[in-house]
């Protein structure tokens, strides 16, 4: 920028702002905010994104069931490849502990973090069937005594299937054509809590 006093303070002004309006666009462009020019990205990766998700998930060799509630959730998958990665920042866990569910625990996670393998999917114009194998972990936990557990930890591993609705006739450009919405899915596999194995299935999993 131009050293300015006060007297030409105008000229100066109208320099620097000649070379603003000519670098601005290309700093634009640069770090990706212009979706026009970015349509490459997509062609290269799928975005995907809704406002949370919640589902109900029973223990197959006796624990606690749970029901979890997490949002927003992001997801991005290499379109050749087919693997991804999933981003939740909260979410909130029902720790259902007597058979009938009367006594429950309430806790959160806030890292939240998951890699697949889109390993078979159908897709029409709106909608989206998918298989996916699948690791999870869920970290930095917050119990129901409102105590930031540490060594407390979820970690996930399994099969899904499921249902997406969303924009998938490859017209995706930019963030808002990349909202897409689960309307029914399925887990089952294995789980590894604060050390402790078993097995599990997500009876309903809808976002």
């Amino acid at each position: 920028m131009t050293n300015c006093n006060f007297d030409d303070y105008n000229n100066c002004c109208e320099k620097d702002s000649a070379l603003l309006f000519i670098f601005s666009p290309n700093i634009i462009n640069a770090f990706g905010m212009n979706w026009r020019h970015s349509s490459h990205f997509f062609d290269n990766f799928d975005i995907r994104w809704n406002i949370g998700i919640i589902g109900y998930e029973q223990n197959l060799q006796g624990g606690s069931d749970m029901v979890f509630l997490g949002f927003p959730n992001f997801r991005l998958m290499h379109n050749h490849t087919r693997i991804g990665l999933e981003f939740t920042p909260v979410k909130m866990w029902d720790w259902l502990d007597d058979d009938d569910g009367s006594v429950s625990r309430i806790s959160y996670s806030f890292l939240n973090f998951g890699v697949f393998w889109n390993m078979l999917n159908f897709s029409g114009d709106r909608f989206n069937i998918f298989v996916d194998p699948f690791s999870r972990i869920n970290y930095i936990n917050l119990d129901d005594r409102n105590r930031l557990n540490w060594n407390s930890f979820v970690y996930t591993a399994g099969f899904r299937a499921g249902l997406i609705t969303g924009q998938f006739d490859g017209s995706v450009n930019g963030f808002w054509d990349s909202y897409s919405i689960t309307v029914v899915g399925a887990e089952i596999g294995f789980r590894n809590i604060n050390g402790s194995n078993t097995f599990f299935s997500v009876c309903t999993q809808i976002s």
